[in-house]
């Protein structure tokens, strides 16, 4: 690969919000505690699907306002 085709990228942060944990730290527990994320939503019984599970971040509301 030539200097022509290189690209420079630069990472000025990270951060996970995942359904199982929010923040790199607490994910990284969660992963390594085999916390899952996959919860039971009664919403989708009500909307008539026949699976009831998903893995839907939570807490999405009281993160906010750090955005």
């Amino acid at each position: 690969m030539n200097n022509e085709n290189r690209r420079r990228v630069v990472i000025t942060g990270m951060g996970v919000l995942a359904p199982n944990a929010h923040g790199i730290g607490n994910f990284e527990h969660a992963l390594r505690s085999g916390t899952s994320g996959i919860r039971v939503r009664p919403e989708l019984a009500e909307l008539g699907f026949t699976c009831q599970v998903a893995a839907v971040p939570e807490g999405l509301d009281e993160l906010r306002p750090l955005f």
